[in-house]
């Protein structure tokens, strides 16, 4: 007999943040909102594959349950109507609420999520298919990580533990009950010296006992994982989750003892609408504003608020998202910090994409804490600008915020959750004395110049013309085609008053950027001259040789300087 584990979602949407882009395309052509049926559900996939949401890799033409899965997790998280409503399967209000959030306002689209799962409720008319009571798995998570919290001084949940116990567990069990199982759990593994072969092994015990393949487990807690950090409320920590640190007073309101709907139609209603949430009332949105304030008195960044005790909720909710801002950019600037050690990963995510493989495992200081690096299939443009970005600050001396270098949206552990919007550069990098222009793309053959000759020329010329300091165009491909190596070689541009320009781009492969980019920390300290002389001596031979021969060059100048 089959214990199920409960599950945000599901396993074919990994990354919930994927479905802003999808709700943004429904509302612009609201006559592609999906349908029962084969034939409906395979027009769905190629909808999403046309908006350049999924990619159908399969041989066979029917996507039909890819299809049926994107419904369903969207009518699970409320951005959908159920199809027993008066309107199945139209974007709810809910829906648009997450679709007109602005591709780069991630903490507009972490509201959506919260909203969705702060109002989860297992079983439901929704989803059916559970034996247990009725409880509200994400509010029962935050009660058990901050009662974690309360005793052992952390947080955290271990990913064993969602694939091992929580997703098996729901409220029949008391949170201090299931605290006392974790802990035990915990004490067996500190006296294992294989920390790895136990946690595997306790997942696979945790299949067979409820009834399921080894793998299984695993991928209902990656994806748990996924959803909850989607709210904003948990980030990554070590091998785990755990609650933001600026996040745990509206965490502690949360959980709180909430009352479930009573009926199908209520719960359908607050769901597609978006839960309430603590923030919603005056009252408890100034206990959160005082929690974030003094969480930026004690990082010592000011912030002045002009609130009165008559301010409005809205007043009050526009101040804490000002406040979490300010927090969110200053975990920003110490994960940019930590770039400058950890380039090794970041040299090793390049030679990922180089590959084409999906995973590639990186030895530590300790062989049992090997870690795994993956790319999702359909994640590949979005992690390719992510490592370059990466780069960019680990060889340090930006005097641009990490945040405004980079033009593509991150979630809360700063991993990529789309690609950079069009009518711009995918990265933006100042310098002191100059500033880079990056492009990305894993377009190849005679496509890219199609594709990035005219497009990567606009964006170099726009930012020379907005600013002071020389500007470098830096356009990066698995492989450049040689007639897109001979539009930048060339590297003119008219104004709209004809008057010529000539751009400073330069193509590289990502294998040679690669050895230059490890070459810099092998020699030593990264030392701020040695881009802008990359650049030059790249720049140097371009007239002196035609595309194939610069393009060797370059090659040769990354493997050498």
């Amino acid at each position: 007999m089959k214990n199920r584990p409960w599950l945000f979602g599901n396993t074919t949407i990994r990354n919930p943040l994927r479905m802003h882009e999808a709700l943004r395309a429904l509302v612009e052509s609201p006559e592609a909102c999906p349908k029962k049926g084969r034939d409906h559900e395979i027009a769905f996939a190629r909808f999403l594959q046309k908006n350049g949401i999924v990619d159908i890799l399969r041989e066979s033409a029917d996507a039909s349950d890819l299809g049926r899965k994107w419904r369903s997790g969207l009518v699970k998280m409320g951005f959908l109507f159920p199809e027993s409503s008066d309107t199945p399967f139209g974007v709810t209000d809910a829906g648009k609420r997450l679709a007109s959030a602005e591709p780069l306002a991630i903490a507009a689209q972490q509201e959506c999520f919260l909203r969705a799962l702060a109002g989860c409720v297992l079983p439901s008319t929704i989803e059916t298919d559970y034996t247990f009571k009725k409880f509200a798995p994400f509010r029962y998570i935050i009660a058990v990580a901050l009662e974690l919290k309360r005793r052992t001084g952390s947080s955290v949940i271990y990913f064993y533990e969602m694939a091992g116990v929580l997703q098996f567990t729901n409220a029949s069990t008391p949170v201090s009950k299931l605290c006392d199982t974790l802990l035990k759990i915990r004490e067996r593994r500190k006296k294992e010296k294989k920390k790895r072969k136990f946690d595997s092994l306790f997942i696979k015990m945790a299949a067979k006992k409820n009834g399921y393949v080894e793998g299984t487990p695993s991928d209902y807690a990656d994806t748990n994982f996924r959803y909850l950090k989607a709210t904003g409320i948990f980030c990554t920590d070590g091998k785990g989750i755990a609650v933001v640190e600026h996040k745990e007073e509206l965490a502690r309101l949360l959980s709180k003892p909430w009352s479930i709907p009573k009926d199908d139609n209520t719960y359908i209603g607050m769901l597609t609408k978006g839960c309430s949430l603590p923030t919603d009332d005056s009252s408890e949105a100034r206990k959160v504003f005082a929690s974030l304030k003094r969480k930026l008195s004690e990082k010592g960044i000011p912030f002045a608020d002009d609130l009165t005790p008559t301010s409005s909720v809205a007043l009050i909710r526009q101040a804490c998202f000002k406040a979490d801002a300010l927090l969110t950019c200053s975990l920003e600037e110490q994960y940019a910090a930590r770039q400058r050690t950890e380039w090794e990963e970041i040299a090793a995510y390049m030679r990922l994409l180089c590959t084409g493989k999906k995973r590639l495992e990186m030895n530590t200081p300790c062989d049992d804490d090997k870690i795994a690096l993956a790319i999702p299939s359909d994640e590949k443009p979005a992690y390719f600008e992510w490592v370059l970005w990466r780069a960019f600050l680990a060889l340090d001396n930006l005097i641009n915020p990490p945040h405004e270098a980079r033009r593509f949206p991150v979630d809360v552990d700063f991993k990529p959750v789309s690609t950079a919007p069009g009518n711009g550069p995918d990265m933006i990098f100042e310098f002191e004395d100059f500033a880079v222009v990056v492009e990305v793309t894993l377009t190849e053959s005679s496509r890219q110049e199609a594709c990035e000759g005219e497009p990567v020329r606009r964006h170099v010329a726009t930012q020379s013309y907005q600013c002071s300091k020389p500007i470098y165009g830096l356009f990066i491909a698995i492989r450049v085609d040689t007639n897109t190596a001979e539009t930048f070689r060339v590297g003119t541009w008219y104004n709209a008053d004809d008057v010529r320009t000539r751009l400073d781009i330069v193509p590289v492969q990502l294998k040679d950027f690669e050895k230059f980019f490890s070459r810099v920390f092998t020699n030593g300290e990264p030392r701020p001259n040695q881009l802008r002389d990359f650049f030059r001596r790249c720049l140097h031979s371009r007239d002196a040789e035609y595309a194939p021969k610069w393009k060797q060059h370059i090659g040769e100048l990354c493997q050498s300087l």
